[in-house]
């Protein structure tokens, strides 16, 4: 792995003396998507969604969808979210990234821009552009056609375009899609809506400090196995593991 790929950072502490690796908060997010599905998830709705992306099985579908939810902040891979940190915005002008004449759009985006042009590599144009939006409304509000439009004109060099290839395609390998079939299905609304409401809830959790401190001692290729693991304890002290609905209606 690309040991600079760990330079593009995604959370600082108040200090700004830890920075956390971009490629950490995907993976992190990634594998609380996957424990949510796994642990808080009906079958009857893993079985729904699979279904809905055209994948055959619910295991597969939970490495598709935590693959995608983990995506959802690759928008930080940009000058104008690197910049926000001296030191990053330093060491990666050494490394020959450009910061001229810096915009400030919001990461999510620069996300949704990004993985329109990702996603059509391999998905069918209506499903790369839908999930595109969906993933970078993270924070709750959908970019529209123009917002993306005029981020097009700011997506930068080859340097960054390979930067981002480069965390897209660790963060599919490390999620185990790189062998799957590809979703080839034409979900509607409800998946989509279910698929915002997951990777929003999956990021809030992994962006909690207290479940995810941002001063790391190990490898990118030792992280998965840690992530998730703080994803269960997460999920545990949240409450969400072993709630169940109730049988009757509440009176």
């Amino acid at each position: 792995m690309d040991k600079n790929i760990l330079k593009l950072w995604a959370k600082k502490s108040d200090d700004t003396v830890d920075l956390y690796p971009l490629l950490f908060h995907l993976l992190d997010t990634a594998a609380v998507c996957g424990e949510i599905w796994e642990k808080c998830l009906q079958k009857s709705s893993q079985i729904f969604i699979a279904r809905e992306l055209g994948i055959s099985s619910e295991s597969e579908g939970r490495q598709w969808v935590s693959f995608f939810a983990g995506l959802h902040d690759i928008g930080k891979a940009s000058p104008g979210f690197q910049s926000k940190s001296d030191t990053t915005g330093q060491e990666l002008k050494k490394l020959g990234f450009d910061f001229e004449d810096v915009k400030d759009i919001p990461h999510g985006i620069v996300s949704a821009c990004i993985l329109h042009e990702l996603f059509q590599v391999n998905l069918s144009p209506q499903l790369a552009k839908k999930l595109a939006v969906v993933l970078g409304g993270h924070h709750g509000v959908f970019p529209g056609s123009e917002e993306m439009k005029r981020c097009r004109l700011h997506l930068r060099t080859r340097e960054w375009q390979n930067v981002r290839q480069t965390l897209y395609d660790n963060l599919g390998d490390l999620c185990g899609i790189k062998d799957l079939p590809v979703p080839s299905g034409e979900p509607g609304n409800a998946f989509y809506m279910f698929l915002a409401g997951l990777t929003s809830v999956a990021d809030w959790i992994a962006s909690n400090e207290i479940f995810f401190p941002y001063k790391t001692d190990h490898t990118a290729d030792e992280h998965l196995d840690y992530a998730k693991g703080q994803a269960l304890e997460a999920l545990d002290k949240l409450g969400w593991i072993g709630w169940k609905p109730a049988l009757t209606a509440a009176k």
